[in-house]
């Protein structure tokens, strides 16, 4: 292996706290224990190879709801799904679904499958596996029903690595709602959606700051690309920089009533001492004044009617108990900010939450628990962007002449993070060997694969875009 180039000593990430505009941490002295923490091998699989992902009802593919494992309750019932929201024993019963069970005792590497004759297998998560329908297998897709606090988001980063996974964490009118619509494929729930409408909004700090490299990595290459296909052209609309603001985000909502919806921006972590305040307003995108908007305020004005919305900001999709990056950095504002997001335990984000459970819901949401960092979006020497992955889901997937499921789309993206704990081995066998800059390939790597790792959807993995040209 050639020697790397040492990274710089400093690293940004797109979390905003409202108390500082420096979202920089300085690495500690020694980040080889951080560095050198060998990748799970849960976490080293690839997805295999299977029929036509969007058949979900094809055996060897299948659908299968994740659900706490309640052990006072019989093995028939929670097959029957006695005792849960009749709007979850309709959504499994359209989906053709089995049901799954996971408890504290699964852990990572499986499942309970329960069975209709009161009978239970375990099935294991991971690659080389049966998958589809059959007692033993793994269905490709995969709902995992409730909270983070419930069903850990460790558990949804393994599987995304195997499978494609979603999450819902709604329950009440919300959940009726979303279940009404998947079932109903959107139709009858207002204006038909013109699937070519696209939005794009990004702020841009300029100079250093992370914002403007998350524009030119992420937000532009998905514009040009949808810009660029002759049943869309000009139909993506996109407001950057000084435009990127929460009204015109509002305005563009209400009039062009989007199917796809990118947005890139620092996520709301503040005010760092007041919890309350962190869990109401957690992971809301930051526009240019440094303001958020209520997702009350966004459905005030706009019904999200089947759209599908990427959120490239720290904490979107939600936060956990802790972070895997807390020990990365030395005592500065950026690790106060880890401290203190961990504080708040796991949970979703309240955005998502809000848009899928809406009157018209969202289809799908797709976003980041943790911050996401500078390094993850460009090689060591600037040269080149690494998030071509996430083009090719947003556009080159979701766009397709037979649309991709939402799932289904950003399997070459979770393909990456596995790719990465890979590269990560191979530099530590380099270490080993003293090869120069192994350590600080081991932890480029490392900090990409987690990175990676944290993005997670939420709603039904296995919803689909209309195709261009036809209306819902």
């Amino acid at each position: 292996m050639s020697a790397v180039q040492n990274p710089p000593v400093s690293v940004k990430i797109n979390a905003w706290t409202g108390e500082a505009a420096d979202s920089t941490g300085t690495l500690a002295a020694v980040t080889k224990p951080w560095a050198t923490v060998p990748a799970p091998k849960s976490l080293m699989v690839l997805a295999a190879e299977i029929p036509d992902m969007r058949d979900w009802t094809h055996d060897k593919v299948g659908w299968g709801l994740v659900v706490e494992h309640r052990q006072n309750v019989s093995v028939a019932d929670n097959c029957a799904l006695a005792g849960m929201p009749e709007a979850i024993k309709e959504l499994r019963k359209f989906r053709q679904g089995v049901v799954l069970g996971w408890s504290p005792e699964c852990g990572t590497k499986n499942l309970i499958r329960y069975l209709e004759d009161g009978t239970t297998r375990n099935v294991k998560i991971g690659s080389d596996v049966k998958r589809g329908k059959t007692p033993d297998a793994l269905p490709h897709y995969l709902l995992i029903l409730g909270g983070p606090a419930k069903i850990p988001w460790k558990v949804q980063y393994t599987l995304n690595l195997c499978a494609a996974v979603g999450r819902l964490d709604l329950d009440g009118a919300g959940l009726e709602n979303y279940v009404a619509a998947v079932v109903s494929n959107w139709t009858g729930t207002g204006a038909p959606l013109d699937v070519a409408n696209c939005l794009l909004w990004s702020v841009n700090r300029g100079g250093t700051d992370i914002t403007a490299l998350m524009q030119t990595t992420v937000a532009s290459p998905v514009l040009e690309a949808l810009q660029g296909d002759s049943d869309i052209g000009a139909k993506a609309q996109f407001r950057f920089g000084e435009d990127a603001t929460h009204a015109e985000l509002k305005k563009m909502l209400s009039t062009n009533r989007p199917g796809l919806v990118v947005t890139t921006s620092h996520g709301r972590t503040g005010p760092l001492g007041d919890q309350t305040a962190m869990r109401r307003d957690l992971g809301l995108p930051v526009d240019k004044d440094n303001m958020i908007c209520a997702p009350s305020d966004l459905l005030d004005a706009w019904e999200p009617n089947g759209a599908v919305w990427y959120a490239h900001a720290c904490c979107s999709a939600g936060c956990d108990t802790g972070s895997v990056f807390a020990d990365l950095f030395k005592p500065t504002a950026l690790s106060k900010t880890l401290e203190r997001i961990g504080e708040l335990g796991a949970q979703s984000a309240p955005l998502p939450v809000a848009l899928l459970g809406a009157r018209k819901p969202l289809r799908a949401f797709i976003g980041h628990v943790e911050p996401t960092f500078d390094w993850t979006l460009t090689s060591v020497d600037m040269a080149q962007s690494l998030t071509e992955s996430i083009k090719y889901a947003l556009y080159d997937n979701l766009f397709e002449k037979n649309p991709m499921t939402v799932g289904g789309a950003f399997d070459s993206y979770y393909r990456q993070v596995g790719s990465l704990f890979n590269e990560q081995d191979m530099a530590l066998a380099d270490l080993q060997r003293f090869v120069p800059g192994a350590e600080q390939a081991a932890l480029r790597a490392r900090l990409g694969a987690l990175d990676r790792r944290s993005l997670v959807i939420h709603g039904d993995p296995a919803v689909a875009l209309p195709a261009l040209g036809a209306q819902q």
